[in-house]
């Protein structure tokens, strides 16, 4: 469960999780809600709305395999390998591995990739961390439970949380208890 509720299309720079490039390219019928967040928000950064920060760890973090849909791993290689003006690239420089260190010695709960990526969204002051690390327990991937962690880190503090659309009054009318009475 998401620890805030603020609509992920109000935050101008966004600092995404590799989780979320790795949900797009496995492109899961269970996921396809998550996965229509993601387009939608690549969208708005297309359409000069806002701004994706990452850290170059997620090019290593996020590999394509034969089973994952082939139009996504596509873009997903296009997003990497293109200059996209909406889409702005950290090193991991010495004062983000510092700063990744000292996350981790506060926090250790926190894996070392996880406080690399915290350290850069800091970094590059972003207005909210992107992730569904610790939004369910998956299986197949070790979670840090990062959303555990929002406003926790930082100064200010972070925002960790799950990407959320605002679809408009149709679907807020939808899902209103008098409209389903």
């Amino acid at each position: 469960m998401a620890p805030t509720s603020s609509r992920t299309d109000d935050f101008k720079i966004q600092y995404w999780d590799s989780c979320l490039f790795i949900m797009f390219l496995m492109n899961k019928v269970e996921d396809a809600a998550k996965i229509g967040i993601i387009q939608a928000l690549l969208q708005l950064a297309e359409g000069g709305k806002l701004r994706i920060v990452v850290s170059n760890l997620v090019l290593a973090e996020v590999r394509s395999r034969e089973e994952h849909d082939e139009e996504h791993r596509r873009i997903c290689d296009e997003l990497f390998n293109t200059n996209r003006p909406y889409m702005q690239f950290y090193g991991v420089s010495r004062n983000i591995a510092l700063r990744a260190r000292d996350i981790g010695s506060q926090f250790n709960r926190i894996t070392v990739p996880d406080a690399i990526h915290i350290a850069t969204a800091i970094e590059a002051s972003v207005d909210a961390f992107l992730t569904y690390d610790g939004d369910s327990d998956r299986k197949n991937r070790r979670s840090g439970r990062l959303l555990a962690f929002d406003g926790q880190i930082g100064s200010p503090p972070l925002k960790i949380q799950v990407p959320v659309m605002d679809y408009g009054p149709m679907f807020e009318l939808a899902s209103a208890p008098e409209a389903n009475e």
